[in-house]
């Protein structure tokens, strides 16, 4: 997140103008590591990032979390456990 962010240029880059979902279902601190992406994808020019957060997989299920994908050019997973994304998403 700081520097050149070179990876990171290059995600808002996929995003192509269109959505850019970031997800930190692998995180324990997930609204802080959301409030850092959406401010640095804003900066590299993203104008549209939505949040995605899933805790469980019935949260994974969820209508109003789903929807959250509709239009998604591209999906960032951050950091954390990334045991948890599987255990969260998977089978949903």
């Amino acid at each position: 997140k700081e520097g050149e962010r070179l990876i990171l240029r290059a995600v808002a880059a996929r995003a192509d103008g269109g959505r850019l979902v970031v997800t930190t279902v692998a995180s324990q601190q997930p609204e802080a590591l959301w409030r850092d992406y959406e401010r640095v994808f804003g900066e590299l020019g993203v104008r549209d990032v939505a949040h995605l957060d899933v805790q469980s997989r019935l949260e994974a299920r969820e209508a109003d979390r789903l929807a959250v994908l509709d239009r998604a050019t591209a999906v960032f997973f951050t950091g954390g456990d990334q045991l948890r994304i599987t255990s969260q998403l998977g089978d949903s």
